[in-house]
Formats: structure tokens, C-alpha cells, sequence
């Protein structure tokens, strides 16, 4: 028989029921010792004489006692976190795609929470300041193929503005996208990161509404320093970033100048279709592939159509055309022109970007054969951005193709210990020590390349070509083919020919060379890389023909001239050392002098 209202059941006085079901009915009641409203479910007479549901009731109980503060505590203590008000605001949230997707993404978040809570802190009641950061690529929650760009892009953003902040180590993006789609553990990933926080969320794209919730992890201890989730339309997504790039920052406890806070919004946009578009490019120029390439440079430019002021898209096709230009995917002449640019032009619109000045730095460098100039860029880049470790990973190629190996090694060192697990940065400083005839260290760190990307063709190149130099002709040939397929540049089609040739091959090194002629009526084939295969051949002549042709091409690789084992049977020739002189390096140095290195 049901209760009645004002009915009692010890200090508890029935006020309404609330429901019923097979197993008992609950209702609304007032504990009258704290004076606080309470749920009460009772077992009905007709099942209390069953031992296996009053056991199965008892243990509901008890775990509902569990999580039921003691009356003993005080009121300030039923209080719940704040970040606890959070995880179950996400339990209750109308639409499934919003609420936890898993029950241990449900388990993480309490356990972030539970840590949170339990955290020790300084003498002074406050945490320490946390100095490095990885930044998790943020999941498409809708599963739309289509709206991949936008997670991506809000994540790159993210690390962007934080890269800017000079007491804080970030995480690139080639080392935290390896982890993009993967089931892991966020904390598991700082960790082997060796990080002290990261960031982890998800984004959700329906129409013009837009979901974004983000979470910044101690992994000292492992508690949640900060999380929120924000609810807006796509217009929004400027502030959302702004604010979610602020809020890491606060929460790290990191002393920002006034110049750095307003780093956080540098080259952005006040157009969301704009802002849609430039993320559009990010994300076909983040393929490295000429056509995703060529693809970015058309949203980059439908970007700044829609804002002729967003220095960022400026910036987007800067790199856009140093990447074409630099791995040869199309002619130098229609490409660093350009780069050079576009990066000047996000300078006239906000001087302070220095996203802009690596760019930059590149046209001077390979196109302008102006060192001074494209070493200024740099150096400039270091000291405002530190912390960047791209911009180390940059000025170690300078100083390589300048030959100063041992300052370009110190170089890719900062960069390996601001970010250890690029496969970019480990493959640079294998092309270092190649340059530097260190044949056996150039292979051991191509290979630890590899192991962070099994198909990265400039690792795979460096150990063909170290190979080569060592005798190892068989493993020359093998790797260097790995490196073609992955490629968009043809240099790698050029240096097969070359490993041919040094093997003992002549036939199948001209056969490849003939490939490379018939390619050329399709796609761009610098002249320098085809120069050392024809020198290995014995046609000295056509060899000198072809640095010529790259001389008035302006090709990228004429900076390595002084540097290139590729080109060591020419080096006793003196139109080498004039060609040298024209570029403007610094006096050849002899064969032996570059062996003994």
C-alpha cells in the first residue's frame, strides 16, 4: 500500500511520491534532523520476503550511501567542485552527441576531478608554474569528413598562440597529430611527450552552431587545472580560441608581459567565413602534397578576398609557395617570388607577426641567395619565439648549407629538446650530418626518423644517399625508391639515377634519367638534382650544363654548392668554384677539406 503525504519513516517525513517500479517506489521526503528535501525508495511487503532482492536493495543502498556526503559534514562542505558541476553538466546534456561518448572518457573526467580536489599546493596556496604544454588534436565529435578541417585548424590555432609565449615549451603539430583518431589516454601521452599539462577536447560542427569542450590536465599529479565548454555559433569561434588560449595560459601560471597577451590574437580575423576558409587551406596545405598544396593557396587567397586584411591567410600562402619551391614541386621563379610576398605583405599588416618572418627568411635565403638578410629574419624569430622549435630547426638548414655544421647541429639539438619526437627535426639533422660526411650518424638519425614515420622521405633519402657513400649500394637503391612514392617532388627520381650510377649501374641510371626527361614535360625537374647523376656518369659536361640552367633558375638547391657530397666529383673543377663565387658563398672548400670534417 502506497505512503501517505505526513507519513513517517524514522526521521523522515513523506512528502509526495515520485514513481514506482518492479523493484520499490520512491518518494519525496524531508529529513527533518538537517531540514533538507531527500528521495526515499522502499522495497514493497510482497517482495521483502525475497532474500535476493532485500540483498540486491541493500547494496543500492549502501552504494548510494557512498556517494552521499555524512551528516556529520558541514552545509559548506552536499557543495559539489565546480569541475564536478561541469561532468555532470555533461551527463545531462539534451543531445547525446554532447554528453560523454564513453564511460571511461566518464572515468577520466572523475578521476581528473577526484585528483583536482586531492592536489597538493605551494606554501602560498598556489600551484607552480607549469613551463611546457601539448596540445592533443581536438576530436570531430560529428564524425563529418567534411568538418575535419575545422578540428584540426582550432587546434593548430591553439598551439600557435601558445608557441608565441616565450616561458613555454609547445609541443609541434608533427608531434601531437601522430596521436589524431587514436584511442589513448591524454595523460599517458603528456607523459611520454614529457610534457607537464596537456590539452585534450572535442569539437562538434552542426550548421552554424558550434560545440568546443577542452580540458587542461596537470599530469604531475593528474588533476584538471581548468575546463570548459562552449556553446556558440561559428562567428564566435575568434573569442572561443581567444579566451580558451587566455585561460591555458592563466592556468599554467604563467607571468605574461603585455606583449605577450596580445601575441594570443595576432593575425587573426574578425570574419568567421574568412576564418572558415583560411583553416580550409591550413588543413590541404598541412597534405604536403602539391595538389593539397596547390588547394590551401586557393582558400588562403578566397580568405583575404573575404578580409584584405588577415595577415594570417598572407602568411598561409607565404609557406604555401617556400614548400613548392623548396622540394622543387614546381619552378623557383614562380614560387619564392611569391612566398617573399605574401610574407612582406602580413608584415605591412601587423609588423609584430613573426610567423611571417620564417617565410620569409626562406625566399631570402634560397631564391635571393641574400644571407645576411635571411639570417637576420631568423635570428629574429628566435629571439621572439624561443620557444618555437621549428625556427631552430630552420636556421640549422641555413647554417647547413653555409657549412657550419657543428653551429647547425646545436641548432637541431634545441629543436629536439623543445619537441624530441618530430620526425621533421630528426630528419633535418640526419641531412646535416650527411652534409657534414658523417655517413654512419646521418643513417642512425634517419632511422629514428623513420621510426616516428615509416615513409618520411627525407630520412628515407639520407640514408640511401649515406648508404651510397658507404658502399652500401644494394640498401642505397632500396631507400632511396621508398622516398619517390611519397614524395610530390621529382628530386628523389633524380637522386635514384645518381645511386645507379655510383653502384656500378650505368644502364638503369640512364633509363632513370630518361624517366625524368619525359616527366619533365609535365611536371617541374629542377636541373641541379640531375647534375651529380650525370657527373657519377662521367659527363662532366652536361653536368656543368645543368648547374647553369639551375644558376639562371635560381634553383633552391645552388646554396648547397659549397657543401654537397652529391657534387664531390666536381669539386677539383674550377667552374664549380666560379659557380660558388656567382651564388656569393663563402670560398669553396676542397674535397679532402670536406672529407676531413
Amino acid at each position: 500500500m502506497p505512503l501517505q503525504s505526513g507519513s513517517r519513516l524514522g526521521p523522515y517525513e513523506i512528502l509526495s511520491p515520485l514513481g514506482a517500479g518492479g523493484m520499490g517506489e520512491v518518494y519525496r521526503a524531508m529529513d527533518t534532523r538537517l531540514g533538507r528535501e531527500v528521495a526515499i525508495k522502499v522495497l514493497p511487503d510482497r517482495l521483502a520476503s525475497d532474500a535476493d532482492l532485500v540483498r540486491r536493495f541493500e547494496q543500492e543502498a549502501r552504494a548510494v550511501a557512498a556517494l552521499s556526503p555524512a551528516p556529520e559534514l558541514s552545509a559548506e562542505a552536499p557543495e559539489a567542485p565546480p569541475e564536478l558541476s561541469r561532468v555532470l553538466a555533461h551527463c545531462l546534456e539534451k543531445q547525446p552527441s554532447l554528453r560523454f561518448q564513453s564511460a571511461r572518457d566518464l572515468a577520466f573526467a572523475l578521476r581528473a576531478v577526484a585528483s583536482a580536489a586531492a592536489a597538493p599546493r605551494s606554501s602560498s596556496g598556489r600551484r607552480r608554474a607549469i613551463e611546457s604544454i601539448a596540445v592533443l588534436p581536438l576530436a570531430n565529435a560529428g564524425g563529418d569528413a567534411e568538418a575535419e578541417y575545422l578540428s584540426d585548424g582550432i587546434t593548430e590555432t591553439i598551439i600557435s598562440r601558445l608557441s608565441r609565449l616565450s616561458g613555454l615549451r609547445v609541443m609541434s603539430r608533427s608531434s601531437v597529430f601522430r596521436y589524431k583518431g587514436a584511442d589513448v589516454d591524454p595523460i599517458a601521452v603528456g607523459r611520454e611527450l614529457n610534457v607537464g599539462a596537456v590539452v585534450s577536447g572535442r569539437v562538434l560542427h552542426r550548421g552554424d552552431d558550434l560545440v568546443i569542450r577542452v580540458e587542461l590536465v596537470d599530469l604531475s599529479d593528474g588533476s584538471q587545472l581548468w575546463g570548459e565548454q562552449y556553446n556558440r555559433k561559428m562567428a564566435d569561434v575568434f573569442a572561443i580560441e581567444n579566451e580558451i588560449a587566455t585561460q591555458i595560459s592563466e592556468n599554467l601560471r604563467l607571468k605574461l608581459s603585455g606583449e605577450e597577451k596580445q601575441s594570443l590574437t595576432r593575425g587573426a580575423t574578425r570574419s568567421a567565413d574568412a576564418y572558415r576558409l583560411y583553416l580550409q587551406g591550413r588543413f590541404y596545405w598541412n597534405k604536403r602534397t602539391g595538389d593539397g598544396i596547390r588547394k590551401g593557396i586557393d582558400y588562403f587567397r578566397r580568405a583575404i578576398d573575404t578580409d584584405p586584411g588577415y595577415a594570417g591567410a598572407y602568411v598561409g600562402i607565404a609557406h604555401s609557395y617556400d614548400v613548392l619551391g623548396f622540394h622543387a614541386i614546381e619552378p623557383p621563379g614562380e614560387t619564392f617570388p611569391k612566398a617573399k610576398a605574401a610574407a612582406r605583405r602580413a608584415l605591412e599588416i601587423d609588423p609584430t607577426l613573426v610567423e611571417a618572418r620564417v617565410p620569409l627568411a626562406y625566399a631570402l635565403f634560397y631564391y635571393d641567395w641574400d644571407w645576411p638578410k635571411a639570417q637576420r629574419e631568423i635570428q629574429r624569430c628566435l629571439e621572439e619565439a624561443p620557444g618555437e622549435p621549428m625556427a631552430h630547426n630552420y636556421y640549422g638548414s641555413f647554417l647547413t648549407a653555409l657549412g657550419r655544421f657543428d653551429e647547425a647541429l646545436a641548432s637541431w639539438r634545441r629543436a629536439k629538446e623543445l619537441d624530441p619526437i618530430a620526425p621533421v627535426i630528426r630528419g633535418g639533422t640526419g641531412w646535416c650530418l650527411f652534409f657534414a660526411r658523417r655517413y654512419e650518424e646521418a643513417i642512425k638519425e634517419s632511422e629514428g626518423a623513420l621510426e616516428l614515420d615509416p615513409t618520411f622521405p627525407i630520412a628515407l633519402g639520407v640514408i640511401g644517399l649515406a648508404s651510397g657513400k658507404l658502399s652500401r649500394h644494394d640498401r642505397a637503391i632500396q631507400e632511396i625508391k621508398k622516398a619517390i612514392e611519397p614524395s610530390s617532388s621529382t628530386r628523389y627520381r633524380a637522386d635514384l639515377a645518381y645511386a645507379y650510377a655510383k653502384a656500378g649501374r650505368p644502364e638503369e641510371a640512364r633509363a632513370t634519367l630518361a624517366e625524368l626527361e619525359t616527366l619533365s614535360q609535365t611536371r617541374y625537374v629542377s636541373p641541379y638534382f640531375l647534375a651529380p647523376a650525370h657527373a657519377a656518369l662521367g659527363d662532366v659536361e652536361m653536368a656543368f650544363s645543368l648547374l647553369e640552367k639551375a644558376f639562371a633558375e635560381r634553383s633552391n638547391g645552388m646554396t648547397d654548392l659549397s657543401t654537397d657530397p652529391n657534387l664531390d666529383d666536381l669539386r677539383s673543377d674550377p667552374r664549380l668554384a666560379d659557380l660558388i663565387r656567382r651564388v656569393g658563398l663563402v670560398s669553396p672548400p676542397t674535397r679532402d677539406a670536406l672529407l676531413s670534417r
